[in-house]
C-alpha cells in the first residue's frame, strides 16, 4: 500500500512539473506537429541574460576560463554554441522515441520548425525560452519553456544541462499537445 501511494505521489508530482514547464502564451496546442517526422530548429541567444553576461561576454569568458586552466581553448569551448545545440537536439531526438527527428535549420527540408530564443540563464544552468512552433501551412503556437540545469559542473556544462532539459520539455510539449485533429 505504501508503494502505491508512493507511485501515485510520484505520478503526480512529475505531472504537475510537466505543467509548469510549458506554458502556451499564443495558441493552446500542437495539433499540427501531428504526423510529422521531422522539425527544424533554430536557436537564437541574442537577447539572453546568461549568468548575468550577453551572449558575447559569456562566449569571450568561456573561452578565457578555459585557456587560464589548461592553457589553450578547447574546441568544444571555442563553439560553445555548437555544443548547447547539440545538447537540445540530441535529448529531443531521444525523447521524441523517433516520431519526429529534430534538425538544425540550416537549409534541411523539414514539415514543421520550432524557433527557440533563450531568455535568461541562471548561475545552475536553468533557463527559460520562448518557443514558437510553425507548421507547413503557416499554424503557430508560442510558449515559453524552462530547462532545468544542475548543481555540479563549469558554467558551460550546466548551461549544457539546461538546453538538454529544454529539448526533453520541447518533445514532450510535442507529444503531448499534438494529438488529435
Amino acid at each position: 500500500m505504501k508503494r502505491l501511494f508512493a507511485a501515485l505521489m510520484l505520478s503526480a508530482l512529475s505531472i504537475g512539473t510537466f505543467a509548469q514547464t510549458v506554458k502556451f502564451t499564443e495558441g493552446n496546442d500542437l495539433k499540427f506537429l501531428k504526423d510529422k517526422s521531422s522539425i527544424a530548429i533554430t536557436i537564437d541567444y541574442s537577447k539572453a541574460v546568461i549568468m548575468g553576461m550577453t551572449e558575447q561576454e559569456f562566449g569571450n569568458e568561456i573561452i578565457a576560463q578555459d585557456s587560464i586552466k589548461r592553457g589553450e581553448a578547447r574546441q568544444q569551448i571555442v563553439e560553445w554554441k555548437k555544443y548547447l545545440r547539440g545538447r537540445l537536439i540530441d535529448r529531443f531526438n531521444y525523447e521524441s522515441e523517433g516520431k519526429i527527428q529534430a534538425m538544425l535549420n540550416e537549409g534541411h527540408e523539414s514539415q514543421c520548425s520550432a524557433d527557440v530564443l533563450v531568455l535568461s540563464v541562471d548561475t545552475h544552468g536553468n533557463l527559460s525560452a520562448e518557443v514558437i512552433f510553425k507548421g507547413a501551412n503557416g499554424e503557430s503556437a508560442k510558449t515559453l519553456i524552462k530547462g532545468e540545469g544542475g548543481n555540479i559542473g563549469t558554467r558551460l556544462a550546466l548551461f549544457g544541462d539546461g538546453m538538454r532539459d529544454l529539448g526533453e520539455q520541447m518533445a514532450k510539449a510535442i507529444r503531448k499537445y499534438s494529438k488529435g485533429k
